[in-house]
């Protein structure tokens, strides 16, 4: 997989030619690298991403403002992204009363722009769900009391799951399963986000991008077929061919010498 740096140069080469997507990606936090990645991905996958990047944390007001740039751009696909961390800034100011309902409540907040989205725009929506924080406050409790962040987030994971399912131009982009695989220690970096407000750290953009480019080329039909076949005692003979029952086998399976 390419480097960011890599990556970045790609934007320098001609993508005459490519087939153009208008996508429009709206954040809660800082995504000019994620955009960058991300464009850089389209080109090896013969895509040219025209991307509108809405201004930093303006994903309500570009959604309900129909007037907004959002809809002017016509993006055949939004990327929603909504991140752990600014989940977990709201969790603390929320009364405890309420912060049983945090999943519920972002829940409600992205099927209503998903709806005014889809209302205003014939376009598909990728939504990154949301990779685990332990903010360690319920310790080894926090899996068994709705109180915790840690309960809030895996409950609003399940959710998203379901609504997906439901939805027939809704799709998720699994940052939590990438967190999984390449750890959090690497996903994310403080400093970064202390000095840029980007959640994403520069080792980590390279995956996040082809994961979300694998997923809007697969939309447009472009994904690999394979055929897996177990060529030990299956079309070759094996065992039995070199005991002279190869024809047969072969022959079980409708295959000709």
């Amino acid at each position: 997989m390419k480097s960011f740096s890599e990556l970045k140069k790609q934007l320098k080469q001609d993508f005459s030619g490519k087939k153009p997507v208008r996508i429009a990606v709206l954040g809660d936090t800082a995504t000019q690298f994620f955009v960058q990645a991300l464009r850089g991905v389209g080109y090896d996958l013969n895509f040219d991403f025209r991307i509108f990047e809405a201004d930093f944390n303006q994903i309500e007001r570009q959604v309900f403002d129909t007037q907004s740039e959002l809809y002017e751009h016509k993006p055949e696909v939004v990327i929603l992204f909504q991140s752990t961390h600014k989940l977990l800034t709201r969790y603390n100011k929320l009364p405890e009363a309420q912060q049983t309902q945090l999943a519920a409540l972002r829940i409600d907040e992205i099927k209503a722009l998903t709806a005014t989205i889809q209302t205003h725009l014939q376009a598909k929506i990728l939504y990154f769900n949301y990779p685990e924080i332990d903010d360690s406050v319920f310790g080894n409790y926090a899996a068994q009391t709705e109180l915790s962040f840690v309960f809030q987030t895996r409950k609003l994971n399940d959710e998203l799951q379901l609504f997906a399912a439901s939805q027939t131009n809704f799709y998720l982009c699994d940052l939590a399963a990438i967190q999984n695989k390449i750890g959090r220690d690497t996903l994310f970096q403080p400093s970064i986000y202390v000095n840029t407000e980007m959640v994403l750290s520069v080792d980590a953009l390279p995956l996040v991008a082809q994961r979300t480019a694998d997923t809007i080329a697969a939309l447009y039909g472009k994904f690999k077929k394979c055929l897996i076949l177990d060529l030990d005692n299956t079309v070759w003979g094996g065992v039995i061919g070199d005991d002279g029952l190869e024809n047969i086998q072969l022959g079980s399976l409708g295959i000709g010498k």
